[in-house]
């Protein structure tokens, strides 16, 4: 493992994950059209007796014909890379790369510094629970003490909770599918704030990505206001998992530079803590900070009711919203419906002659994901709305919030019990009147603003560049030929 990274990116304990392609097709610098066969079982490989390969422990040669050796350097792998490929997906993607480290953000705060940038930080309500209920603290407190850490030891000048970029995200997710379904569009609408599962579907069920939701996550949202402020900054992000990292990096996400430019866990932020000897639980009120980069619009932090709330409440809120524009039917509680395990449930709206009007399901994790796409491949989905995550039990769960590997099955569900309990002590119980009054006073103060971003079919179809296949001789022995293949 790379110096600077934190110690829970690893793969411990992982139940619910997808396995890699053979290997990664990052594509080969030298273009030319060159025969590989392996040798010795993969120890030399030869390309028309010109140049030889030879890899031993130290590395891999080129040997030349008279017999000249030259080492040659290891690739690097990015996180740009790994979401320009169809190669490999996790449940939880830690891709190792320098640019997401704890090391960096320690480097990188201090450049932006230098260059007289403001210090933006924004902290997701999941991180905070996480925090809060590992130290048993209110998470008031809690919030009060990591943004006086921030502040003292990174020189934030403003610390964010994402809870204002959510709110628009749900707005915007309402307004989408209330189109979609009117224009009978592309239904049904997966949910798509989630990044393991983005770069799942880009990479494996690219004909599917027409169901991705276009609304941003709530952290590409706080990104884009940044951007429109219109002044040098700098953006860290503190995020429930490591997948996170992996859509601050995307294209999508650039006004020309990533609009975050880091994302660490909650795991990582106490870490910080930890090496800085900052007493979390003996904070002080932190300094007064600048208004908010959002419009008032109300309660940023209003449900329904508390059920299934902790990956964003997406479901909850398009529902209400559009059994009422759609059907004039108020919904003044969720009933759900257990499907095959407690991540996999549904609900619906009927009429008063009990006929159906829309279906909605969460399905949190890969297994339940995939027969998602399995009833998307049969064309016999039931569903008009799916709210989707990697991980199993949701964004409180996420692989970066803090937990320890040696915990038993009884002692995460403890753990996960005490971080919903305290983030659903955080939101408020809104009947549906006030739910819609507050999504009709949204459209009107943003007008025509907009939270939407675009997806990629990700398959071995690209540019016209090379790809390695592993083929077979008659006798067994391995040959890698090269082939070019439409990316």
């Amino acid at each position: 493992m790379k110096e600077g990274y934190s110690s829970a990116i690893q793969l411990t304990g992982v139940s619910d994950y997808i396995p890699s392609t053979q290997e990664c097709i990052k594509p080969l610098e030298n273009e030319e059209e060159m025969d590989y066969t392996a040798m010795d079982d993969d120890i030399l490989m030869e390309t028309e007796g010109l140049v030889t390969f030879h890899r031993d422990e130290e590395g891999v040669y080129e040997v030349d014909a008279s017999g000249d050796k030259k080492k040659l350097k290891a690739a690097e792998i990015t996180l740009a890379d790994c979401l320009a490929c169809s190669g490999c997906v996790t449940s939880a993607e830690s891709v190792l790369v320098n640019a997401q480290s704890i090391t960096e953000f320690q480097k990188q705060v201090k450049e932006a510094k230098k260059r007289g940038e403001a210090i933006w930080m924004s902290v997701s309500p999941q991180v905070k629970a996480s925090i809060a209920a590992h130290y048993d603290m209110d998470i008031k407190d809690a919030w009060e003490g990591i943004i006086q850490f921030l502040q003292e030891k990174y020189g934030a000048d403003r610390v964010m909770d994402t809870n204002r970029a959510r709110q628009m995200a749900h707005y915007q997710m309402a307004e989408e599918f209330i189109r979609r379904y009117k224009e009978k569009e592309a239904l049904p609408m997966l949910v798509a704030v989630c990044p393991g599962f983005v770069c799942y579907m880009e990479k494996n069920h690219g004909d599917f990505i027409n169901n991705l939701s276009k609304t941003k996550s709530p952290q590409a949202i706080m990104g884009q206001k940044m951007a429109e402020q219109q002044q040098p900054y700098y953006h860290a992000a503190f995020m429930p998992c490591y997948d996170k990292k992996l859509e601050a990096s995307r294209k999508e996400f650039a006004n020309p530079e990533p609009e975050t430019a880091i994302v660490l866990t909650a795991t990582e932020l106490i870490e910080l803590m930890d090496d800085e000897k900052f007493d979390l639980q003996k904070h002080t009120t932190p300094k007064q900070q600048n208004p908010s980069l959002f419009k008032d619009i109300g309660n940023e932090n209003m449900v329904l009711d508390h059920q299934f709330i902790g990956s964003g409440g997406y479901l909850e809120y398009v529902m209400v919203i559009a059994a009422k524009v759609l059907f004039d039917r108020d919904v003044k509680k969720i009933v759900y419906k257990k499907k095959r395990n407690n991540d996999f449930q549904h609900t619906e709206i009927v009429d008063e002659h009990g006929n159906v009007l829309l279906k909605f399901a969460k399905a949190y994790g890969f297994r339940n994901i995939q027969n998602i796409v399995r009833q998307l491949e049969s064309q016999k989905s039931p569903y008009h709305f799916v709210e989707v995550m990697a991980c199993p039990s949701g964004c409180n769960n996420g692989g970066g919030q803090l937990g320890d590997a040696s915990e038993n099955r009884k002692e995460r569900v403890h753990r996960l019990e005490n971080v919903e309990k305290v983030y659903r002590s955080t939101h408020d119980i809104q009947d549906a009147t006030t739910h819609v009054q507050q999504h009709l006073k949204t459209k009107k103060l943003l007008q025509n603003e907009t939270f939407l971003t675009t997806y990629n079919k990700l398959t071995p179809e690209r540019d016209g560049m090379k790809q390695r296949q592993l083929d077979r001789k008659p006798n067994g022995k391995p040959v890698i030929t090269t082939d070019m293949v439409d990316w």
